[in-house]
């Protein structure tokens, strides 16, 4: 078992995530672009500002072309869990770098990374795994689906996006046979452990550390 994003917590997993694209844009003008080219003002008219039916929001599985999307939105998970535990880095190369690495052990794990788009823009993104626990562990619960990591635009959260993505990881973990579903979570990230106890996540690891 290893993060999740969002997350008990192992190395590598992440949390519900803030996400606001800073690194990777240029500007036309007075008007900021996402990486894409699409225009960032044209997103918050048409899909911040106005409220958009959860029937409208479609999940896919990600695509190479789909890496630039992904790593913005790792990259303000790291800066939003820099200001919760003062370990993570907050230059945009580390989220590319986990973005690779993350790949890796997916393809390992028979994962994938899902999104969840709104009228073509990426919204939320959710990493899964199916994963194998230690030989102590009781045959029928050794194998189980991991949240990797679960990251929801910060101006979308609170509107069920990441209670969507976790329903798909438990269609996914059900579909795979497994009855067992883990994700990670910071202590400090009090939100978001709100969010997996009201979907039914349970305490189940502890994971300590000490600063030497």
């Amino acid at each position: 078992m290893y993060e999740a994003v969002i997350p008990g917590l192992v190395p590598g997993i992440h949390v519900l995530s803030r996400f606001e694209n800073v690194g990777g844009r240029h500007k036309a003008g007075h008007d900021e672009r996402w990486n894409d080219g699409s225009s960032k003002s044209w997103f918050k008219k048409h899909l911040l500002f106005r409220k958009i039916p959860m029937s409208s929001i479609t999940l896919r599985t990600a695509l190479p072309f789909d890496k630039d999307k992904v790593v913005e939105l790792i990259h303000r998970l790291n800066v939003f869990e820099a200001d919760l535990v003062g370990d993570r880095r907050r230059d945009y190369g580390a989220a590319a770098e986990y973005y690779d690495e993350l790949m890796q052990r997916l393809s390992r794990r028979n994962g994938r990374v899902v999104l969840a788009e709104a009228e073509g823009f990426v919204v939320g993104a959710m990493g899964f795994s199916l994963d194998q626990d230690a030989a102590y562990v009781s045959d029928g619960l050794r194998n189980h689906g991991t949240v990797t990591d679960l990251i929801v635009h910060d101006d979308w959260r609170g509107r069920g996006i990441g209670q969507m993505l976790l329903s798909e990881a438990e269609r996914l973990t059900k579909e795979a046979g497994l009855k067992r579903l883990f994700i990670g979570v910071l202590v400090a990230n009090e939100r978001a452990e709100r969010t997996y106890r009201t979907f039914g996540f349970e305490p189940y690891v502890s994971i300590m550390s000490k600063e030497l």
